[in-house]
């Protein structure tokens, strides 16, 4: 359409022995803007498209085996560099508080779940989509990589495989923290957590046995390989009758719990189906004395900040946890 307006311009110029080559220069740049306007919009769409995508980011190939990688889609290396850069001026500030920013750059992404699953077991790594698991890792690791003065995408990756796998070693399906328990230990034990529940009076233990992962294998189509199947099998082995230390629910109003928590920290809500130790997990902050939950929602389909404070929530939306577990980046 801007072609034929413009031609017809050019023609009533001639006709009129006005300016013809001032006409001609419109028409282009008219034409430019269009095809212009038809690139950003159609790069758009692209990264609004929430399926997982398998690529290799252009500007990365050649610094890097990238074997094992997935990412949601092209831009996401260079926008988690963005995303270090904006972080940067905070890498001397407390860990803690380099955590809720970073949480802050993600706000508003869409809760998306089973980003991690795939016919192989890659290193997922995706801002775009994000389940409660995910966002905390990548909140984990983008505070790591500042406070170590990172401005690359290759040490997030890092940190996430660190966080995500069993000795900090991605091998197979079977190699992943499933169960929150275990990941807070395996962490723990590598020094990238520290345990606070244990810390804040009052404190509760809950005697569990996970294996629910085992007893429902048909709910995890890589459990269908035998060989995974016994991997996990011995893995919950060491989870037998473990103690899970948790705050009360009717304790997350007490100001002597606020007192011990820090911005930052990741609250795990103690589940109480059999054979599972979590139901979701979260990062808070304190506000007048009342922790707030900041996480990915599924009833509001995002990450939020939330605006009632965490007792309210047990309340009205997570009535059956008995409470929660608590630990901290270090």
């Amino acid at each position: 359409m801007y072609f034929f307006i413009n031609l017809h311009r050019i023609i009533f110029a001639i006709n009129m022995k006005r300016n013809f080559f001032k006409y001609i220069f419109i028409s282009v740049i008219s034409i430019s803007t269009a095809f212009g306007v038809y690139s950003i919009a159609s790069e758009s769409a692209k990264r609004q498209n929430n399926s997982t995508v398998i690529s290799k980011p252009e500007h990365t190939i050649g610094l890097t085996d990238l074997s094992g990688y997935r990412f949601h889609c092209d831009e996401d290396t260079s926008e988690i560099e963005s995303m270090l850069s904006k972080l940067a001026p905070l890498n001397n500030r407390p860990l803690n508080e380099i955590v809720v920013a970073a949480a802050g750059l993600l706000e508003g992404r869409p809760y998306i779940g089973k980003t991690l699953e795939g016919d192989t077991e890659e290193l997922v790594i995706n801002v775009d989509g994000l389940d409660c698991v995910t966002f905390v890792e990548n909140c984990f690791a983008l505070a790591k990589a500042t406070a170590s003065g990172s401005s690359t995408w290759h040490d997030v990756a890092r940190n996430l495989e660190n966080l995500r796998y069993r000795d900090g070693v991605r091998k197979d399906f079977s190699s992943r923290l499933h169960y929150t328990t275990d990941w807070i230990a395996d962490n723990i034990k590598r020094g990238n957590l520290r345990e606070v529940t244990t810390s804040i009076p009052g404190y509760k233990t809950i005697l569990k046995t996970l294996d629910f992962m085992t007893t429902h294998r048909d709910l995890y189509p890589a459990m269908g390989d035998e060989e995974i199947y016994r991997k996990c099998k011995e893995n919950e082995h060491s989870l037998r009758s473990v103690q899970i230390p948790y705050v009360s629910r009717y304790d997350s109003d007490n100001p002597e719990v606020a007192e011990v928590l820090e911005d930052g920290d990741m609250i795990s809500f103690v589940s109480n189906v059999d054979g599972l130790d979590s139901s979701h997990v979260a990062l808070i902050r304190i506000i007048d004395g009342q922790p707030y939950m900041i996480h990915a929602s599924t009833k509001k389909g995002k990450v939020v900040f939330e605006t009632t404070p965490l007792y309210r929530y047990f309340k009205k939306s997570n009535r059956s946890a008995p409470g929660f577990r608590v630990v901290r980046l270090i």
